[in-house]
């Protein structure tokens, strides 16, 4: 391949300490094409089955069968039978609080089965086709009105619930408004780094419940 005309102009150059440069890594396609064919090419987009994100993934080999979720880092691979929606492969990889310490803190709670696909596993718990249709599609509905209702931050710190008075309670309010007024995506981000999957806890899109359940994780929060 070395030999082919314009073999030498596609080189690239590595970063310091990198033996591989970003088109040897599989970022860049080809040096000389345009950056929205490049993206093309080692981007896709889908829902992620580890954090439950609609986002960008990318493609990590040329089967496109390889990629990883740029929200969590997880592992995916497109479903077979799910047209947009990403199946969870190796588990996202995070620090462990406890490294070296012999014990178990900050040891993740991410389920350690993968295969998984959002979808496929509301089919399986619906009753037929329609059924599933309509529940895939309150799922995609509900996630839209989480980032609009993100917007009203007055309105997200002025709310009382349970949640909020336990942070009080406690001495964490500051903490837990801050995590309860992020945008959805970056508090889903930010329990995954954790270990925490938030779109598999109940008070799942609820920015109150949520922020609390980062906060209160034993070892994690």
């Amino acid at each position: 391949a070395n030999n082919t005309p314009g073999a030498k102009e596609n080189y690239g150059l590595a970063k310091g300490g990198d033996r591989r440069c970003a088109r040897c890594l599989g970022i860049v396609y080809d040096w000389r094409a345009p950056p929205a064919v490049n993206a093309s090419l080692h981007r896709t987009e889908g829902w992620c089955s580890w954090c439950g994100e609609r986002c960008a993934h990318l493609v990590r080999d040329k089967t496109r069968t390889r990629c990883q979720c740029l929200v969590c880092g997880g592992g995916t691979a497109p479903c077979d039978l799910c047209p947009g929606v990403m199946r969870t492969r190796e588990r996202p990889r995070m620090p462990t609080a406890g490294a070296g310490r012999g014990d178990r803190l900050g040891r993740s709670n991410i389920g350690k089965s993968t295969g998984a696909c959002l979808r496929c596993e509301v089919v399986r718990a619906s009753p037929g086709a329609d059924e599933a249709a309509a529940v895939w599609e309150m799922v995609q509905t509900r996630r839209a009105a989480a980032d609009a209702a993100a917007a009203h931050v007055r309105d997200v710190l002025q709310r009382r619930s349970r949640w909020s008075q336990r942070a009080q309670e406690r001495g964490a309010w500051r903490p837990f408004a801050l995590l309860a007024t992020l945008p959805p995506r970056e508090r889903v981000r930010i329990a995954m780094r954790l270990g925490i999957r938030l779109c598999r806890e109940r008070g799942y899109l609820d920015p109150h419940a949520e922020a609390w359940r980062v906060l209160a994780t034993p070892g994690k929060g």
